[in-house]
């Protein structure tokens, strides 16, 4: 008895009669769960128009149609010749990619003409689209044949964003791409961009190109700390130097075991950020981060772990931490289950 209703709405919307665009898609979001032909048809009929392009509601929309849909073949065919802009299309290339890993589904709903034009279009170096559109279209290269993996390959590997250059290179090495395989283990061994590629190449499953050498933990930590500097910190820099300070185990109470814990210093030769940031301390272990602008290379080492142990167990949402960061409640907190600290 609901259903109809539901559908109503959504004509109404589709005939531009007023409406709530946020209500609109979540009716859509509740028809898609029932799998029923007029929905589907409806559905449809809203990407084409386009009721909601940039919703990310989309997602979970089109994810009904991931696995046992009755009608996933025509649905997929239909769009496949005018695929969507927007969020929308973002959405339906990730289902398409799925479709295709899963094998449920062949071609790849964006081998086309037309598919690759859009793809295209990601990749356009003055695209204004968030990064996340050029990331999905070189993950979807590799789904697709030959003639237009390489079209869009190429195309990434003049992208003015280096993790999209980065992205491609790992493309064409997981397909088997010797040069590039070669090349990612050279990028292992350079400390400021070896973390990520460990990363990514586990992701992939090629762990094993990984050399030895950069499987050390003190070269982790340094690499960690470059990582961190560069993706998660306020700075998004990378050092200019890393240094090993000091590793020592210690029983690590955000985490409620021995950890081994490195303390690593890192440099810029010019300042950085609204602080102007020249040095700092960074310690990894447990969750890498340093402290910008409270902790710094002058302070000892046993207040800069004691902040860090207060910052972790909040991070943690632990019971234990302090109500107050200060290196002198950390070192309390630390030395409870280290006398030595």
């Amino acid at each position: 008895e609901v259903l109809p209703l539901l559908r109503w709405y959504v004509t109404d919307a589709l005939a531009s009669k007023p409406h709530n665009p946020q209500d609109v898609m979540k009716v859509l979001e509740v028809l898609a769960l029932y799998h029923q032909k007029e929905d589907v048809s409806l559905i449809y009929k809203s990407i084409l128009l386009p009721l909601g392009p940039q919703d990310p509601a989309w997602l979970s929309i089109l994810a009904t149609y991931r696995d046992q849909h009755p009608f996933l073949k025509p649905f997929v065919q239909a769009l496949s010749k005018h695929p969507p802009s927007g969020r929308v299309g973002l959405a339906f290339l990730k289902l398409c990619d799925h479709l295709s890993t899963t094998k449920q589904y062949h071609p790849h709903g964006f081998n086309s003409e037309a598919g690759l034009a859009k793809l295209r279009s990601y990749l356009h170096p003055q695209s204004n689209r968030s990064p996340e559109f050029a990331v999905a279209a070189v993950q979807s290269a590799a789904l697709l044949e030959e003639n237009h993996r390489e079209s869009l390959l190429s195309l990434a590997n003049h992208h003015p964003n280096p993790s999209i250059i980065f992205l491609a290179n790992v493309t064409r090495a997981s397909l088997g791409d010797h040069v590039q395989q070669q090349a990612l283990v050279d990028r292992c061994k350079d400390m400021m961009r070896s973390y990520e590629t460990q990363l990514k190449l586990q992701e992939i499953g090629m762990e094993t190109l990984i050399p030895e050498e950069a499987k050390q933990p003190e070269f982790l930590a340094l690499a960690k700390t470059a990582h961190w500097l560069v993706a998660d910190s306020p700075l998004h820099r990378a050092p200019d130097r890393l240094q090993l300070l000091e590793s020592r185990e210690l029983f690590w109470l955000p985490r409620h075991k021995h950890l081994r814990l490195y303390a690593v210093k890192y440099e810029f030769d010019e300042p950085v950020g609204n602080l102007g940031i020249k040095d700092g301390i960074a310690i990894v272990g447990g969750l890498t981060h340093s402290l910008i602008g409270e902790t710094n290379s002058a302070m000892e080492l046993a207040d800069i772990y004691g902040l860090h142990c207060c910052w972790e167990l909040e991070e943690m949402h632990d019971p234990l931490a302090p109500r107050q960061r200060t290196a002198k409640l950390g070192r309390n907190l630390l030395r409870k289950n280290n006398p030595d600290f």
